[in-house]
């Protein structure tokens, strides 16, 4: 893959149920912080899958404030890191890793020119608490990835994160260069917000049909195929610079 990657590339990794699944902890989290703020319990927040922490914070605010304010919302993120950090030793007890998550990570941190890190509906703090707590953390630069608690729109964390890497890398990963890796639709739509591959990794929140009728380029059946990610990874890449050399 190395004749592929220059200029560098950039991999933008989901985090909830495309490489850990610990939703039992970050419900407790998001409950019990909801009742510290709100003196109520969280009850159900439909349609969240694949949406950002301050999404969430404002949809489970808004039945009681129909917009709730800014500080409210950020009062309510900052609760639920700090529950999670309380419940941190509960992550590995009751979640798990997804089936080959460490290999893929690994073995595309072994490809020169790949720079992996995480596109997540996660808070910063969450985010890094969840991939500690299942040794993850080691391949993935958290400073250059983008966070749930800095917009309400999935599709608004991408330039963050690119901007990020310019500055860490000292030159700028093109959209030819980026490669988006989830498991909902909203990850998918990431990509196609800024031109950029998406790769839909199929399972917990919809299956391949799902994914590929919200427009990814190419769909894993989990991250257990170690090769089946090279290959899929390495594919776009070469198929984005027969397509656009010149980006």
């Amino acid at each position: 893959m190395d004749s592929l990657l220059q200029p560098p590339a950039l991999l933008l990794w989901d985090i909830d149920h495309t490489l850990v699944d610990c939703s039992r902890v970050t419900g407790r989290a998001y409950d019990r912080a909801f009742r510290r703020i709100t003196g109520q319990p969280l009850g159900p927040v439909p349609g969240i899958a694949g949406a950002t922490a301050r999404h969430i914070a404002a949809r489970a605010l808004g039945r009681n404030e129909p917009r709730p304010a800014d500080a409210l919302v950020r009062r309510l993120l900052d609760a639920v890191d700090d529950e999670m950090d309380r419940l941190g030793e509960s992550l590995a007890a009751e979640g798990h890793r997804m089936p080959g998550a460490a290999r893929a990570l690994t073995a595309l941190a072994g490809s020169p020119g790949i720079r992996q890190t995480v596109l997540t509906g996660n808070t910063r703090r969450s985010a890094a608490t969840k991939l500690r707590a299942f040794g993850l953390d080691q391949h993935l630069d958290l400073a250059i990835g983008a966070y749930g608690d800095e917009a309400e729109d999935r599709t608004a964390l991408l330039p963050l994160a690119r901007e990020r890497a310019r500055h860490s890398l000292g030159t700028d990963c093109p959209p030819a260069r980026i490669v988006v890796v989830g498991d909902t639709p909203r990850d998918i739509a990431v990509g196609r917000a800024h031109g950029v591959r998406a790769v839909g990794v199929a399972g917990h929140a919809a299956d391949a049909r799902k994914l590929m009728a919200a427009g990814a380029d190419a769909v894993l059946h989990g991250l257990a195929d170690t090769e089946a990610v090279l290959l899929t990874v390495g594919g776009l890449l070469r198929q984005r610079s027969a397509e656009r050399p010149d980006t």
